[in-house]
């Protein structure tokens, strides 16, 4: 189950046949994993960029491979990240669904 205290989401994509983003932002103090479950959306990878608490400069954090329907992430502590979804084909309607996995 999400913490919507500590997580917020967001999704956009850029019409229909375009890429997918997603925006996670975590406001606790220590890192959250989180999967991103996706639905009626064909991705295989994701480039993630962002800042956390050690620098506000926007950088390269890594990339994300899309499997099983969706993507595990590790957000780092204090952080915000646009994750980019590559090779997305999006069908007429989209969903979002995440869940955080308590360490």
């Amino acid at each position: 189950n999400p913490d919507i205290e500590n997580l917020s989401v967001y999704a956009s994509t850029e019409g229909n046949g375009g890429k997918a983003h997603v925006i996670l932002i975590n406001k606790k103090d220590t890192p959250v994993t989180v999967r991103v479950n996706l639905a009626n959306i064909t991705a295989t990878t994701g480039a993630v960029y962002g800042f956390d608490a050690s620098s506000t400069n926007v950088r390269k954090f890594g990339d994300v491979t899309v499997s099983q329907g969706g993507f595990t992430y590790t957000l780092p502590a204090t952080s915000a990240v646009h994750v980019s979804l590559n090779g997305t084909t999006l069908k007429t309607t989209t969903a979002l669904k995440t869940t955080t996995t308590k360490k």
